[in-house]
């Protein structure tokens, strides 16, 4: 069963959203392939400038991607030079890209077994890995991510400045350290994290299961001793990092990612205790955070839903429309408006999504703002921090009413067409 809706119709148009959704519906996940198949014409038909500077600029990791996908339906020939051509040179120019970025890691690896580090790969360098090596040339990376534990932190990026890596930049916070290393010929971008968070979103136990080092695999990679995560804590990883740990909603904004979690749902369908996994995040209030974007990908890709989750679809409808409220959010109230549909998502009642838009409100760029000028010119008098103030919740009111009423016309178009 998959949840249909927009996604499953070829949906041309001449607004905004025609290429988005024509890309989408050329890497539909369903078994009928006329869908794909009528898209290719439509994308050979449309603007080829307009095509261009949207694979360019808005979705760079999209056309590689693409190549693979039409390669594994068997459709890639129905795609005409030239764009073709150049669809499938970026493909076999993220495939060297890959290979050089292995390579790297490789070595990083070697070195830490040697000094007994252990080390945890994190995100899309798991498919160079030979549990995910199917998906090794779909992925398109810019780095590498490595969870290190924290005793073992300093003596890892020694190591790494110690071969020829030299740090770029470092992120900290109560729940942890990262830090970006670069290798001397610069082909290698590594992030070294002590643990998962983000500035913006927090630490990722607040929304998913602890213990990852504990329920990590050992996977094989050269012959080296490498670890990765749970089939269950990649998937929420990838909830959590792309919903909410870059103060944006990725996951809904860019096909790439939304493939990404879409085929790893299916690959892991049948080695998830999908029941299981739903109660350990209702403990974290993040159940139907996850529940939505499965849904989501499911509508917008064609991803076959696992059969534990069918039952949750009345929820999941109100919580997708939550979703398309906040695409469509004016982006003078981005910020306010993430804020708004992360407490709607992560709380059930009004006076908890209240509290929580307070809370997120308190940790966000606006107030952050306030408190560091004051820090650093001193206390402004009253009525300017007042004014600075009043304007932040006036913002965050306009937030809730625009992704509430909005999320609602989204439900009812879903329920009803001719509303």
């Amino acid at each position: 069963m998959s949840f249909t809706g927009h996604g499953s119709r070829l949906g041309l148009g001449g607004g905004p959203q025609a290429l988005p959704r024509l890309f989408k519906n050329c890497l539909h996940l369903g078994p009928d392939l006329r869908l794909i198949e009528q898209s290719l014409q439509a994308l050979q038909a449309a603007d080829s400038a307009a095509v261009d500077d949207y694979l360019s600029h808005r979705e760079t990791q999209l056309a590689p991607l693409l190549w693979w996908h039409l390669q594994q339906r068997r459709v890639s020939s129905l795609l005409g030079d030239p764009l073709a051509r150049t669809i499938e040179r970026s493909y076999q120019q993220n495939i060297a890209r890959n290979s050089l970025l292995e390579h790297g890691l490789e070595l990083v690896i070697e070195r830490f077994n040697h000094e007994r580090i252990d080390t945890l790969v994190l995100k899309g360098a798991s498919v160079f890995t030979t549990d995910l090596s199917v998906f090794r040339n779909a992925f398109v990376l810019s780095d590498v991510d490595l969870l290190i534990r924290p005793s073992d932190m300093d003596r890892a990026v020694a190591c790494l400045i110690a071969d020829g890596y030299r740090p770029t930049h470092s992120q900290s916070t109560s729940a942890g350290l990262k830090i970006g290393l670069m290798s001397a010929n610069r082909v290698m971008r590594l992030d070294l994290h002590s643990a998962l968070f983000w500035t913006t979103g927090g630490p990722y136990l607040d929304y998913g299961p602890a213990e990852l080092w504990k329920r990590a695999t050992t996977v094989p990679f050269r012959g080296y001793r490498l670890a990765a995560l749970s089939p269950e804590d990649q998937l929420c990883h990838r909830v959590v990092h792309d919903s909410i740990g870059h103060g944006e909603p990725i996951l809904a904004s860019s096909t790439s990612r939304l493939y990404y979690f879409a085929v790893l749902v299916d690959f892991y369908r049948n080695e998830i205790d999908w029941p299981k996994l739903i109660e350990d995040l209702e403990r974290k209030r993040s159940d139907r955070l996850f529940v939505a974007f499965v849904y989501y990908a499911s509508r917008e890709l064609g991803l076959r839903l696992p059969s534990a989750l069918e039952p949750l679809h009345r929820q999941a409808r109100v919580d997708v429309a939550v979703l398309d409220a906040l695409a469509g959010a004016p982006p003078r109230l981005a910020d306010y408006s993430h804020r708004t549909w992360l407490a709607m998502l992560t709380r059930r009642t009004r006076a908890g999504q209240l509290k929580r838009i307070g809370e997120l409100l308190v940790q966000g760029p606006g107030l952050r703002a306030v408190r560091r000028n004051s820090a650093e010119h001193g206390s402004p008098s009253v009525v300017p921090r007042a004014m600075q103030l009043l304007k932040i919740l006036c913002l965050q009111l306009a937030a809730v009413l625009s992704v509430s009423a909005s999320s609602l016309r989204h439900w009812l178009r879903k329920e009803n067409p001719y509303v």
